[in-house]
């Protein structure tokens, strides 16, 4: 399980797996937080050895002082799934997808204390969007590019899980929790089998606790109908 993190190394993990990539990460903070999670050397050549687990990522000379740039961010995201999947012995990952039109929260539910992969449409032009139904198919070709990246986004991060249940809001056309099954039914098929529930909630009255309650309820439920 991840050690307990203070209230600015939460930060730092948090904003490590937030979509869009963070381009503000400093490696000061990166430091304190591979300080908390594992073991850090720094070796003779200027290099930074980070360990967690079994698992051991390096890093080049980086300046604390800089930003780590995104390809580096993405590294450390996937490396920090892996290790923290080796510690708790994930064999069948089980997440849950809370989704509406502004944003999905994916959480892996055997990591209890795990903060949630936030995910949000993709606004070139730097402004707050959601995406909606394309009720006429001249509603504009930038909606389908927000509507397109959002999910693409989101079934990236769902490559490695084995069961998924998600929860939405909304019913029909004006759901984004159908638009997002529907999405992957037709770009990702292998995703879209291993959804095992869908389920309508009220997201705004519904803690997270609540939430992830619920969502460990459907599962256990699925295991003893088989």
């Amino acid at each position: 399980m991840r050690p307990i993190l203070n209230s600015k190394t939460q930060g730092t993990f948090d904003q490590i797996f937030q979509h869009p990539i963070t381009h503000n990460l400093e490696w000061r903070d990166l430091k304190a937080m591979f300080s908390h999670l594992g073991e850090i050397e720094e070796e003779h050549n200027g290099n930074l050895k980070v360990t967690i687990g079994t698992h051991t990522i390096v890093f080049q000379s980086p300046d604390l002082s800089e930003n780590a740039s995104v390809e580096t961010v993405t590294s450390i995201r996937h490396f920090l799934r892996t290790a923290h999947s080796d510690v708790s012995s994930i064999e069948a990952p089980h997440v849950l997808i809370v989704i509406d039109h502004r944003e999905a929260r994916i959480y892996h539910l055997e990591l209890n204390d795990s903060a949630p992969e936030t995910i949000r449409p993709y606004d070139p032009n730097g402004d707050k969007t959601h995406v909606h139904h394309r009720k006429h198919e001249d509603s504009g070709h930038n909606q389908q590019l927000t509507y397109d990246s959002y999910f693409r986004a989101i079934g990236t991060s769902l490559k490695d899980v084995e069961q998924i249940v998600i929860f939405g809001s909304g019913v029909g056309a004006s759901s984004a929790m159908e638009l997002l099954v529907n999405w992957l039914r037709k770009h990702e098929p292998k995703i879209c089998d291993r959804i095992v529930a869908k389920i309508s909630v009220d997201q705004s009255h519904m803690s997270e606790v609540q939430l992830l309650a619920k969502a460990r309820t459907t599962y256990a439920s699925l295991a003893s109908a088989l």
